[in-house]
């Protein structure tokens, strides 16, 4: 029953974050960056433990960069389709001292970790991996379907508390 109501909780804060924006902002899967900080300030404010933008369907490094000042433990991030270099490193910053954190690997709560949900990928380059293994949190690369040895390689160096990969057809040898 608690975790029907936690769910519950999550699913209605996240709902009225998405009621904030301009119904074309939603439509068109992008955020202005005035707009991202708008809806983290907003989050933050709350300590919304998640936040919930499935819907966007490309941000660019500024908008990253704001998504990047986010104090919840999750972005979720599952209908993005491609990411840069850029976007990436921004996704990865932690941004110390916030609320709701919650480190994987030492089980305290005052370190700071970002969790990252990008399930809307089917590939990614060498340069976005190397970016990604910076994530300190945990890491979905679900639908990631094919990595060469490059890739391997970036994400062999992760750090974070738990890199999820699970439908992943090939890897190089």
């Amino acid at each position: 029953m608690r975790f029907l109501f936690t769910t519950l909780y999550i699913i209605a804060h996240g709902l009225c974050l998405a009621e904030d924006l301009p119904d074309n902002q939603k439509k068109a899967g992008t955020l202005t960056v005035q707009e991202a900080a708008e809806l983290v300030k907003k989050a933050n404010e709350t300590q919304q433990g998640q936040l919930n933008l499935n819907w966007l369907t490309s941000i660019d490094q500024d908008v990253a960069r704001e998504l990047s000042h986010y104090g919840g433990q999750k972005i979720l991030l599952d209908g993005l389709t491609s990411l840069t270099q850029d976007v990436a490193h921004e996704l990865t910053k932690v941004q110390p001292g916030r609320f709701g954190w919650y480190n994987h690997l030492s089980l305290r709560s005052d370190i700071p970790a970002k969790s990252l949900s990008l399930d809307g990928l089917t590939s990614i380059t060498k340069e976005v991996a190397h970016e990604l293994a910076k994530c300190n949190g945990s890491l979905n690369l679900n639908y990631v379907k094919s990595m060469d040895n490059e890739v391997a390689r970036e994400l062999a160096k992760f750090q974070g508390g738990f890199l999820n990969i699970q439908f992943l057809e090939s890897i190089a040898p």
